[in-house]
C-alpha cells in the first residue's frame, strides 16, 4: 500500500510545495492567514465550497480581519457566485458581517476565461491553482516573486470587477 504525499508542515517556509487533496488546502490556509497582517485576496470561480466553506478556515480569516482591523483588507473576486449566495456559504456571511474589511467583486466579462483559483498573503505566501475547480495546485510560505505576481493578477481583474449588490444584504 503506498502513503499518501505528506503536506509540508506550514513551518517549512522555504520551499514551494504541491498539494493534490482538496482536504489538504484549509491548513495551509489557517497558517497563512494568521501570519498575514494586511492583504488576503482571494481569486475563485465558485466560491470553492470543498475549501472555503469551512468553519476553520472562515475562523482564520475573521481572526486575521478582527486582529488587524486597522490595516486589513480581504478582497474576493469570484467567477460564479450564484450557489455559494443561495446556499449560505460561511465566507459569504463573514463578508456581510464584515463589510469595511471583506470586500467581493465579480469579474468583468473580459476575465471570464481566466481559469485559476488563488489566494494571495500580504507580499510573500500563495496557494494556486491552475485550474480552480480541480484540488492540484502549489503554495508557498515565503516567495515574493510568485505572490507579487498573482497579486498584480489580481489587481487588474479587480480594476474592472463589479461589486456583487447581494454580498452586502444584510440578514435581519
Amino acid at each position: 500500500m503506498t502513503q499518501p504525499p505528506q503536506t509540508p508542515e506550514p513551518d517549512n517556509e522555504s520551499a514551494d510545495f504541491a498539494l493534490t487533496r482538496f482536504s489538504e488546502y484549509p491548513q495551509h490556509i489557517c497558517a497563512m492567514a494568521a501570519d498575514c497582517r494586511r492583504h488576503l485576496n482571494i481569486f475563485s470561480q465558485d466560491f470553492d465550497h470543498l475549501i472555503l466553506d469551512n468553519i476553520e478556515v472562515v475562523s482564520s480569516l475573521r481572526s486575521f480581519a478582527v486582529d488587524n482591523s486597522r490595516h486589513a483588507s480581504i478582497r474576493i473576486l469570484v467567477q460564479r457566485p450564484e450557489n455559494a449566495i443561495q446556499q449560505g456559504h460561511k465566507l459569504v456571511e463573514l463578508a456581510r458581517r464584515l463589510t469595511s474589511i471583506v470586500e467581493i467583486r465579480r469579474p468583468a466579462s473580459q476575465h471570464a476565461a481566466v481559469a485559476n483559483g488563488f489566494l494571495t498573503f500580504d507580499n510573500s505566501r500563495y496557494l494556486f491553482r491552475e485550474l480552480g475547480d480541480r484540488p492540484d495546485g502549489m503554495g508557498s510560505y515565503d516567495d515574493s516573486l510568485r505572490t507579487i505576481e498573482l497579486t498584480r493578477l489580481f489587481d487588474e481583474i479587480w480594476a474592472l470587477a463589479t461589486p456583487e449588490p447581494e454580498f452586502r444584504r444584510l440578514g435581519l
